[in-house]
C-alpha cells in the first residue's frame, strides 16, 4: 500500500460493512476497523484484511493519522458516532440515511461544515455510470414522468422507508428537485408491524415520480423509466442505459459502464477527504434533504 494515500478506517463490519472495507483497502490506506457484531466479523476480517488492525472508536478518534472514516453500522448509532468522530477532525461517509431524524442530520451537517469537514452519505445510485450519463442525455430536457420500480427478497433489519425508499428519494431530488407534494402508500404484509411493499408519488410542475418497491417479491429487478417532455424515453437498468424516440418505438442500448457505483461514490469520498475537485452529489446537507422529505411523506 503506497504510503502516501491518505489513511481511513472503517465502523461496521457487517454484509456491506464488509464491502466497503474491501474497497477503502483498495483504493486507500485502511488502517483500522471497528466491529460491533460477532465474531464472525472480526475472523472474517483477520482472514481477508490482515494488515488492518482492530480498535474501538474512541481509539480512531484519539488516532490524528486517520483523516476519513466509513459508518456502516445501524441507523440508530449514527448520529452518535458522527459527532464524535466530526468533533476530532474526521471526514466522515456514513451509510443511508444520515441519522434518525432530518434534525440531527442537520446538527451534524453543520457541525462538518463548520469544520469544513466531508459529510457524505451513502446514497449509491447517484454514482452510477448509467445514471450520470442519464442526466447527460436528458441535458435540459423537461422530465415529464420518472417511474422507479425495485423488486427483490430481503433487508428487513431496517424499515422499508428508511433502507429502500430513501435511496428512491435521493434521486428524485438529484433529477428533479423538491416536489410540490407526496403521497405514500404502505401494503399489508404478512407482519402488520412491517410494511414490505410501498408506493410513492411526488408531484412536480413538469410531472411527477412514482415509486414502487417489494421486498417481498420473488423477482429481482431495478428499474428507472424516464419520460421527457419532447417524447423520448429512457430505461436504466442497471449498468445498462436504453433510449427510445417515441412511445410506439422499441428501447434501443445506448450506453453500459460495469464500473460498480461503490468503488466510484468510496473513491469521489476520498478524492474529496484528499482536496481534489470530485464528484460528489451527496456530500453536505444532501442527506438532510431526503430525511425531511421521507418525513413530509410519512408524517401523519
Amino acid at each position: 500500500m503506497p504510503k502516501d494515500r491518505i489513511k481511513t478506517a472503517v465502523i461496521g463490519i457487517g454484509s456491506w460493512g464488509k464491502q466497503i472495507a474491501l474497497e477503502l483497502n483498495t483504493i486507500s490506506n485502511l488502517s483500522a476497523y471497528v466491529s460491533l457484531g460477532s465474531e464472525l466479523n472480526t475472523s472474517w476480517a483477520l482472514e481477508h484484511l490482515p494488515d488492518v488492525h482492530p480498535s474501538t472508536l474512541e481509539k480512531l478518534c484519539a488516532d490524528t493519522s486517520i483523516k476519513a472514516v466509513a459508518i456502516a453500522t445501524p441507523i440508530k448509532t449514527h448520529a452518535r458516532i458522527s459527532e464524535q468522530l466530526l468533533k476530532t477532525k474526521k471526514h466522515i461517509f456514513i451509510e443511508k440515511p444520515t441519522a434518525e431524524t432530518s434534525q440531527e442530520a442537520r446538527l451534524l451537517a453543520e457541525k462538518a461544515a463548520h469544520g469544513s469537514l466531508l459529510l457524505v452519505t451513502g446514497y449509491i445510485f447517484l454514482y452510477s455510470p448509467a445514471y450520470r450519463e442519464l442526466k447527460r442525455q436528458i441535458g435540459n430536457v423537461a422530465i415529464k414522468e420518472v417511474s422507479c420500480v425495485w423488486k427483490k427478497y430481503g433487508t428487513f433489519i431496517e424499515p422499508i422507508e428508511t433502507n429502500l425508499l430513501t435511496h428512491h428519494l435521493s434521486i428524485a431530488l438529484d433529477l428533479l428537485g423538491e416536489p410540490l407534494r407526496g403521497t405514500t402508500l404502505r401494503h399489508a404484509s404478512s407482519d402488520e408491524t412491517i410494511c414490505n411493499n410501498i408506493e410513492t408519488t411526488l408531484t412536480y410542475n413538469t410531472g411527477g415520480f412514482h415509486s414502487r418497491i417489494d421486498r417481498l417479491s420473488k423477482e429481482t429487478s431495478h428499474t428507472f423509466e424516464v419520460s421527457l417532455a419532447d417524447g423520448t424515453s429512457f430505461l436504466w437498468d442497471g449498468p445498462t442505459l436504453s433510449k427510445r424516440e417515441n412511445k410506439d418505438a422499441p428501447y434501443v442500448r445506448i450506453y453500459e459502464n460495469n464500473e460498480q457505483p461503490l468503488t466510484l461514490e468510496l473513491q469521489s469520498f476520498v478524492d474529496a477527504a484528499c482536496g481534489k475537485n470530485a464528484y460528489v452529489p451527496s456530500a453536505g446537507n444532501f442527506g438532510v434533504r431526503v430525511l425531511q422529505l421521507l418525513e413530509r411523506l410519512t408524517a401523519k
